[in-house]
């Protein structure tokens, strides 16, 4: 992905900006690899408040190994956009 991925920003907000813009891009994310890839150390509850904000998020459970080839049961979350009030505004902010 881009640079802005491995961002130093450790605030909610950008923690969330590079999350959804990761969904947009890509569609979905693992617990793993919003770790490893976005710098987010608690994905689950970014999900959480872009769901309270209304965008649709669904998680399916899966098996996923860790760098040290250790399988874990984590979450695999998936992007289906926003509700209709608020697509103008994700266009307007990702424009």
């Amino acid at each position: 992905m881009t640079d802005t991925y491995h961002s130093t920003d450790l605030s909610l907000t950008a923690q969330r900006s590079r999350l959804l813009k990761h969904f947009v891009i890509i569609g979905h994310v693992s617990t793993i690899e919003a770790r490893d890839e976005l710098n987010i150390m608690h994905p689950a509850g970014r999900v959480m408040e872009l769901r309270d904000a209304g965008f649709i998020i669904p998680m399916v459970w899966e098996w996923q190994d860790d760098h040290n080839g250790r399988p874990h049961k984590i979450g695999r979350y998936h992007y289906f956009g926003a509700r209709a009030c608020l697509r103008k505004r994700l266009a307007e902010v990702l424009a």
